[in-house]
């Protein structure tokens, strides 16, 4: 599977993004000046696909390789600088995590593009994440405010 990013639109709905999620993403958008040339791709699989047994039905075996590999949520593509966000309400230890491992799994796949930013947006952060973010070197997005879908 190939990164196909797409220039930076404002959406209702995003591919694989809960209704928080994408209220917290349009929430950024509204509020953070856009790159213009900025560029995105949603929902990109990374990791390890299952396997499946031999003579599993090819309808069966696209479903478990679709369902069995991690996603992240965005990828955003600027001249010089990846990032790979995890958007997460209330964001812990857990979006740290993800981040984390989203990047090196990217790289993996993906190594011709920039090395990714481990990146967390978020509306409003645990208390202990923005510490823990500024020493894993995990860079920290957030709202200041709570957000509902």
């Amino acid at each position: 599977m190939q990164l196909d990013p797409k220039p930076l639109v404002k959406l209702p709905k995003y591919p694989h993004l809960e209704p928080l999620d994408t209220a917290i993403w349009n929430a950024w958008l509204d509020t953070t000046p856009w790159p213009p040339d900025a560029l995105v791709a949603y929902d990109v699989h990374v990791g390890t696909v299952a396997t499946v047994p031999e003579g599993t039905p090819e309808n069966y075996r696209r479903m478990v390789e679709h369902l069995s590999t991690l996603r992240i949520d965005v990828v955003m593509l600027r001249p010089g600088q990846t990032l790979v966000i995890e958007i997460k309400p209330s964001a812990s230890l857990s979006a740290i995590g993800q981040a984390l491992g989203y990047c090196h799994l990217f790289h993996a796949k993906f190594p011709h593009w920039e090395r990714p930013v481990p990146t967390i947006l978020t509306d409003l952060p645990k208390p202990d994440t923005p510490a823990l973010c500024a020493a894993l070197q995990v860079k920290l997005l957030s709202l200041g405010k709570p957000i509902t879908a």
